[in-house]
């Protein structure tokens, strides 16, 4: 079950690559003091990652170009990383942010959660 309220849309990376965006929820907390958020439901199966990231991830940028590191490359990264443990996705994520920025100063604050359904071990057969 989950909220969203203004942030960038959760990334659900499944086993096998493919991705689902978990849609927004309501509007962003503050404007409105009676706005009210719905939820969404989402189920992760074995091997499942679910990303949560500020936009100060997606839009940071090479200060040679401007061009913004996107939720594509970061996808791209999520899935080529998705077998690893979380810490190991989260390092390779900011490594890869890092690089595409070349070392232009941060503008945003950079926030990266990633959540994994562990894959259950298979049972030890006991010979008869």
């Amino acid at each position: 079950i989950y909220c969203n309220a203004g942030h960038p849309p959760g990334l659900l990376v499944r086993a096998d690559g493919s991705v689902a965006r978990l849609q927004p929820t309501g509007m962003i907390l503050g404007p409105n003091p009676d706005a009210r958020d719905g939820f969404g439901l989402e189920q992760l199966a074995p091997g499942d990652i679910l990303a949560l990231y500020t936009d100060g991830v997606t839009e940071a940028a090479d200060a040679g170009t401007d061009n913004e590191y996107g939720e594509e490359r970061l996808l791209q990264a999520l899935r080529l990383a998705r077998r690893l443990d979380p810490i190991a996705v989260i390092d390779r994520i900011f490594a890869d942010v890092e690089a595409h920025a070349s070392g232009s100063p941060q503008a945003d604050d950079q926030t990266l959660m990633v959540i994994k359904r562990s894959v259950p071990e298979p049972e030890e057969e006991i010979p008869a």
